[in-house]
């Protein structure tokens, strides 16, 4: 078992760039599972203003947006203007049937190995975490993976696990 843990940040890695420090910060930890093939991770925010989806992005590279390939958090409704969202606001499975986008159409995608498929991308730095908002429905967050990120053994304790609070 292999972990990446990221911090999802405005500024430059956002395409197009923004420079709104009022976006607020995420914390994703994802974990690779070879002997379940499955994916597990946790994503955590903290005060980001007007959350609306979350998603994983591939192939891509640093000067260029991928597609959505793995979804990782979609609000019920739309966000009160102004609001903030801070604590755990997703913690998932990945398997096969979660992927949509490009990896819909590996060969028998069903029964893909998971954890060798997004490691792939990892390794070449194909891939990134991104959050959009209302004020940014392009993205507002994003961090990208980083082969150099790679925490074998058991999982790091995310920072922020306090329970979801939203403000108004």
């Amino acid at each position: 078992m292999w972990h990446l843990q990221l911090s999802l940040i405005a500024g430059s890695q956002i395409l197009p760039p923004i420079s709104d420090p009022s976006v607020g910060e995420a914390f994703l930890l994802v974990s690779f599972n070879t002997d379940s093939n499955n994916i597990t991770y946790q994503l955590v925010a903290d005060s980001v203003t007007e959350l609306l989806v979350a998603h994983i992005h591939l192939p891509a590279t640093s000067s260029m947006n991928g597609s959505v390939a793995i979804p990782l958090f979609q609000a019920q409704f739309d966000p009160i203007p102004g609001s903030t969202t801070s604590g755990l606001i997703a913690a998932a499975t990945v398997t096969p049937a979660t992927f949509v986008g490009p990896l819909e159409v590996l060969p028998d995608f069903t029964n893909v190995d998971v954890p060798t498929v997004l490691s792939e991308y990892v390794q070449q730095g194909r891939a990134y975490a991104q959050i959009h908002t209302m004020p940014y429905p392009d993205g507002a967050l994003r961090a990208e993976f980083d082969s150099s990120l790679v925490v074998s053994g058991n999982p790091p304790t995310p920072t922020l696990m306090a329970p979801i609070t939203v403000v108004i």
